[in-house]
């Protein structure tokens, strides 16, 4: 007798085994246009957010469909669980804070002169240490939930890596969301921006914006605001509160001189 079955947990099967891997961004695209065709004018979008996984593409799609606001945050908890949590590795509140920990970075490194990318990331987090940090790293990669790429690492799939990151600022003090962000390393900069940029319908960033860029939040002064590191956190702040924003570099252009916006026009190739 012959069976064919599917399963995400393969150390106990004494058999034949072909291991599916994730679907290229092209194959993606493909089969949402199969499926919708031209209902959905941004398939290109969806397909890159899936990172290869069909299943998230269709539930992304399907969200896009209905218009839901929380399209980026994966609402569907089964699926998450199930990507998440497995036979062999059962739900643990210390690999779940150091998931979530792993997901405000779009990438971070791990290995050799990266990982202090790695021991930033578990500084931030108490009741875990580097090696526990590590040691999660290398159990999610196995399973294929962290994609190992040279000395650097992702969460994968994007929805699954979105939907944790928005628990962790669901969940967090603000003080301490303040604090990891007046620490961040210079090489940790873009990666936070990439992430936090997809998490404009969330309130609790929202709200974090505009404390950031009030009076006297660190992105409401010039010298903050008009360097090179602020201005990339500040434009990634852009996107989640406009208006926060748009308020905070009017304030702070208005006490500029003519000479000193002659400087920043120059600094920044403004015509």
């Amino acid at each position: 007798m012959s069976i064919l079955t599917l399963d995400y947990n393969l150390g106990s099967i004494n058999t034949e085994e072909i291991r599916l891997k994730p679907f290229t961004t092209p194959e993606i695209k493909e089969m949402l246009e199969k499926i919708y065709g031209a209902k959905i004018p941004d398939l290109d979008r969806i397909a890159d957010f899936a990172q290869g996984f069909p299943q998230m593409a269709v539930l992304i799609a399907e969200a896009r469909l209905s218009d839901d606001p929380n399209i980026g945050s994966l609402t569907d908890d089964v699926i998450a669980e199930k990507l998440l949590w497995s036979k062999s590795q059962s739900r643990n509140d210390k690999d779940e804070k150091i998931l979530k920990g792993c997901a405000l970075f779009d990438r971070f490194g791990v290995d050799n002169e990266a990982s202090k990318e790695l021991n930033f990331i578990a500084a931030h987090f108490r009741g875990v240490s580097e090696a526990d940090f590590y040691a999660c790293v290398q159990r999610f990669t196995e399973r294929g939930i962290i994609n190992r790429r040279g000395r650097y690492a992702q969460l994968v799939p994007k929805p699954l890596a979105i939907r944790l990151a928005a628990q962790w600022w669901k969940g967090t003090r603000p003080q301490d969301q303040t604090s990891l962000i007046d620490s961040l390393p210079e090489t940790l900069v873009d990666s936070f921006c990439e992430q936090i940029e997809k998490l404009d319908s969330l309130p609790q960033v929202k709200e974090l914006t505009e404390l950031l860029c009030g009076r006297q939040g660190p992105f409401g002064q010039a010298e903050v605001t008009l360097s090179i590191r602020g201005s990339r956190l500040f434009r990634s702040f852009v996107n989640l509160n406009p208006k926060a924003t748009t308020f905070a570099l009017s304030k702070i252009l208005q006490n500029q001189t003519h000479e000193q916006l002659l400087v920043l026009s120059h600094f920044y190739n403004v015509g």
